[in-house]
C-alpha cells in the first residue's frame, strides 16, 4: 500500500499528586515516520515521538505513526500540557509476521526548559531534529452571571507559575491614550487571584468609574499575547461604617433618642445610600427605613448621616446598602438578603428621677411664716435638681422674701427654683396649708 494518512494525537500519561496542576502551551517541529507494513515481512510499526518529565512519569505525544501511516513535519502545530519537560525521546518499533522484534530503537536526550523557553533537540540515532517553544497558558475563569459587583475577583484556571506569569490589566474607558489597556497596580501583580472595588483600583477617581463596564484581562508572560477577557459593571461598595454614635433618650420615659453613622467615604454622585432598622433581637421587626443621596464630611475623612425618626431606649440593628435610584428599596427586595447586620446599636436612658421628703416642719407661731419641707431627690449622674411648689392648689412664686401666688405667664421658668445643696433643699418661710411640690432635673425630665 503506498497510502499516506496524517495520524496526530496528543496523549497525557499522568502519576502523582501535586498542590497546583500547571499548564503550558507548547508549540513544535516534529516528524515521525514507521517502516511500511506493506510488503512482507513487517506486520506492525511505529515511530512515537515524546515529550517528557523523567521526574514526574508525565509525557506527551508529540507525533506517532504506523506502519505505512505517517506524519509529516508539523510546524507551529499547537498541543497543551499540565507539566513542565526535561527530555524528549523518540522510539522506532518494528515486528515481522512471525511476531519477531526486528527494529527497537531508543534514544532520549534531555532538555531543561524554562517556564519561557524555545528548544531545538537532535535525536541524532533518528536523525530527527524536534523544535520546542513552551509558555505558561492561563485563562480567567468564567465570571458569574451577576456582573454587576462592587468587589469583584478575578482568578485564573491554572495556580502555580512563577509570579512574573501573572500581569493584570485592565481597559481604562476613560483613558486618552491611544493604547487603553492599563497594568494594574503593582499590589495586584504577581499572583492568580485578585480581589477589588473601585476605590482599590482607581483611587480618588473612583467615582468617575461608577457603573462603568470594565474589561480585564492577563498579558500573557511570554509572548505578551492576552488571555480571555471578562467584564464586569463596576458599583460602588456600600461605604463600610467607622463607628456609631448612639444618643440616649433625654429622659427615661421620653422617645427621643437616635444615632448617628460615621461611613469611611462620600456618597458618589447619583449615588443613595438605603438604611433599614431591625430590632436587634426580633428581625421580623422593622422600625423603619430612611435613605439620603447626601451625608456630612465631618472634616477627618469620615462622613456622617443622623437617622431622623426619633427612638426609644433601646438595641437596634441595621443592614444598609447604596443604589443609584433617588428612594428606597423594599423590605422584600432580595437584595437585603445577602448583607450582612450592623448590630448592637444601644440607644440608652438616663436614671429616672424620684425624690423624698425627708422631714417637715409646721410654723411655729400664726405671724410666723417659718415652716419648712425638706427634699431629697436622685437620678442621672452630673444632673441638678429643681423643685416647684403649689399651696392649695395654686402655683407659688417666692419673690426673695415670701411666697406669694404666681400671676406670670412664664410658669415653665419663673416658678422652678434649683436644689440649693446637690440633692438636697430645704423650701422656708412657708405659711399654713396645704402644699404640693413636683421635682425635675435640669434636662426637663420630671419625677414620676
Amino acid at each position: 500500500m503506498d497510502i499516506k494518512k496524517v495520524l496526530f494525537c496528543v496523549i497525557l500519561f499522568l502519576s502523582g499528586v501535586y498542590c497546583y496542576a500547571q499548564k503550558y502551551k507548547i508549540t513544535y517541529t516534529a516528524f515521525a515516520q514507521a517502516e511500511p507494513c506493506d510488503p512482507d515481512p513487517i506486520r506492525n510499526s511505529y515511530d512515537r515521538i515524546l515529550l517528557e518529565n523523567t521526574n514526574t512519569n508525565q509525557a506527551a505525544v508529540l507525533a506517532f505513526a504506523h506502519c505505512n501511516d505517517l506524519i509529516d513535519d508539523r510546524v507551529n502545530f499547537v498541543a497543551y500540557v499540565n507539566f513542565l519537560p526535561n527530555a524528549i525521546s523518540e522510539r522506532l518499533y518494528a515486528e515481522n509476521t512471525r511476531g519477531d522484534v526486528v527494529i527497537n530503537e531508543y534514544q532520549r536526550v534531555p532538555v531543561n526548559f524554562d517556564h519561557c523557553d524555545s528548544k531545538s533537540t537532535r535525536l541524532s540515532k533518528f536523525n530527527n531534529t524536534i523544535k520546542v517553544d513552551i509558555e505558561p497558558y492561563t485563562e480567567i475563569n468564567p465570571q458569574p452571571a451577576d456582573n454587576a459587583l462592587c468587589k469583584i475577583t478575578l482568578n485564573v484556571d491554572v495556580k502555580g507559575f512563577a509570579p512574573e506569569v501573572y500581569r493584570w490589566q485592565y481597559y481604562d474607558v476613560l483613558s486618552t491614550a491611544v493604547d487603553k489597556w492599563t497594568d494594574f497596580p503593582n499590589g495586584f501583580q504577581g499572583v492568580d487571584t485578585i480581589t477589588f472595588g473601585l476605590e482599590e483600583l482607581f483611587g480618588n477617581r473612583a467615582n468617575l468609574y461608577y457603573r462603568k463596564s470594565i474589561q480585564f484581562r492577563m498579558q500573557r508572560y511570554c509572548t505578551g499575547k492576552i488571555t480571555n477577557q471578562i467584564s464586569y459593571v463596576m458599583i460602588g461598595c456600600s461605604p463600610g461604617i467607622d463607628n456609631v454614635v448612639e444618643k440616649s433618650t433625654n429622659c427615661n420615659y421620653s422617645s427621643d433618642g437616635g444615632f448617628t453613622l460615621n461611613f469611611d467615604r462620600d456618597l458618589y454622585a447619583n449615588e443613595t445610600i438605603v438604611i433599614t432598622l431591625y430590632d436587634q433581637n426580633d428581625e421580623s421587626k422593622l422600625y423603619g427605613q430612611e435613605h439620603t443621596n447626601t451625608i456630612i464630611n465631618n472634616g477627618n475623612g469620615t462622613y456622617r448621616y443622623t437617622w431622623q425618626a426619633a427612638l426609644d431606649n433601646g438595641s437596634y440593628k441595621i443592614k444598609f446598602q447604596t443604589h443609584n435610584k433617588n428612594e428606597g428599596i423594599a423590605s422584600t427586595d432580595p437584595s437585603w438578603n445577602s448583607l450582612d447586620f450592623y448590630e448592637n446599636i444601644v440607644i440608652g436612658s438616663p436614671k429616672n428621677v424620684s425624690y423624698s421628703v425627708t422631714g417637715m416642719s409646721d410654723q411655729t407661731c400664726f405671724s410666723e411664716k417659718d415652716g419648712y419641707i425638706d427634699l431629697n431627690a436622685d437620678g442621672e449622674n452630673g444632673r441638678t435638681y429643681l423643685y416647684q411648689l403649689r399651696r392649695n392648689g395654686v402655683l407659688q412664686y417666692f419673690n426673695g422674701s415670701n411666697w406669694t401666688n404666681y400671676t406670670g405667664s412664664n410658669e415653665n421658668t419663673e416658678t422652678w427654683f434649683g436644689f440649693t445643696s446637690g440633692k438636697d433643699t430645704r423650701i422656708r418661710k412657708l405659711n399654713k396649708g396645704k402644699y404640693r411640690v413636683k421635682v425635675r432635673d435640669s434636662k426637663g425630665c420630671f419625677a414620676r
